[in-house]
């Protein structure tokens, strides 16, 4: 049996529980804070670095995201999120490391004045943006986007998910000359904020994607919008869960 140790909000520990619900895996969830904020030495036992998410399968524990996609692909082969062939295999991998590379980890130069209150490096962030829009045109000729990032559905759409879902709406938008795409986040994108160091990174990036489209297609009559909600969003997942904490 699977057991994943993780936080449901953080970005990482999606995407393994997105894989595993594809590929129609059950497994155990446990809700685990990071060695970072909880201090349990054990965290440290199963991940190198204490952080989440973690995979324990036959009493072995895999940590780091891609590692985790990797032994799943080769545990659970019957669904099969990554193509066999070489040239589409090396593509989808291609795509994971690009948008890690040149668009999350570039994104990543903004957080000790985004969340530190460092001082910001205005011809560093120009570059950084850059680096990024390089990355994100680079995704824009090597994907099919047919209907998915590589034409069936892969680790490449997991990983790249809000700039699928803006690739898919931005075009008829532009053709409409009109369009609003609203995306949700919270305090933490924004300044740094008690406790939320293991998911913050990714709502920053987040939100820097959201602005960057806003930039671009503004001007076309599309409305971006990143918008701020401290609080659980009614879906059927936080339904659930707020039943389970009342029981």
């Amino acid at each position: 049996m699977i057991k994943v140790y993780g936080l449901k909000i953080s970005n990482h520990s999606a995407m393994i529980r997105f894989a595993l619900m594809e590929k129609k895996i059950e497994y155990d969830w446990e809700e685990t804070l990071p060695f970072s904020m909880s201090k349990d030495n054990t965290i440290l036992e199963r991940s190198a670095q204490g952080a989440v998410p973690i995979l324990e399968c036959d009493g072995i524990f895999y940590s780091e995201t891609q590692a985790i996609i990797s032994f799943i692909e080769k545990k659970f082969p019957d669904i099969s999120l990554i193509s066999s062939d070489p040239s589409e295999y090396a593509r989808t991998i291609e795509i994971i490391k690009i948008f890690e590379l040149y668009v999350e980890y570039q994104a990543r130069h903004f957080y000790p004045y985004v969340f530190f209150g460092a001082e910001q490096n205005l011809d560093n962030s120009e570059e950084i943006k850059v680096k990024i829009s390089r990355g994100l045109n680079i995704i824009e000729k090597k994907a099919a986007f047919n209907p998915y990032i590589l034409g069936e559905f892969s680790y490449a759409d997991i990983y790249t998910s809000l700039m699928y879902l803006a690739h898919e709406l931005i075009p008829d938008m532009i053709k409409n000359k009109k369009g609003v795409i609203i995306v949700t986040g919270n305090t933490a994108a924004k300044r740094g904020v008690a406790n939320t160091p293991y998911f913050a990174p990714t709502k920053a990036a987040q939100r820097i994607l959201a602005q960057s489209l806003a930039k671009d297609f503004g001007p076309k009559g599309i409305h971006v919008a990143y918008l701020t909600v401290d609080a659980s969003i009614n879906t059927p997942w936080t339904r659930n869960r707020i039943e389970k904490q009342i029981i």
